[in-house]
This record gives structure tokens, sequence and C-alpha cells, in this order.
């Protein structure tokens, strides 16, 4: 999700986008297009990290 805090901007990225190799570069691109689109001041990027859950097996 995006969120507001003032004029910073979070954006949360799921724990999938984590393992993209390309990841560093849309960042840094959605950065520049968010900038150019509205005033913002930080832009912060937050890595969110699931719990692992064991699988259980159906009897």
């Amino acid at each position: 999700g995006v969120t507001f805090d003032g004029d910073d901007l979070n954006i949360v990225i799921p724990q999938t986008m984590l393992f993209d190799t390309n990841a560093a570069m849309m960042k840094f691109r959605l950065v520049t297009v968010l900038r150019d689109a509205v005033e913002c001041g930080k832009v912060s990027f937050i890595e969110e990290h699931e719990p692992r859950v064991a699988a259980t097996e159906e009897e």
C-alpha cells in the first residue's frame, strides 16, 4: 500500500517483490516518476517479510 505522512510518501513492498532482480531499478524509476507527478519529500520503501508457516499434513 501507499501512505502519506505529511510530505513524505511510504510504499509497502510485498515479500514476493524482494526476489525480483530488477527491483532496485524499478524502485529508482518509481521515485523519479512520483517526484515528477506529485510534490513529496522523502520516499520510503518498506519491505514486508511475512512469517514462515509450516505446512501441515492433512490426514
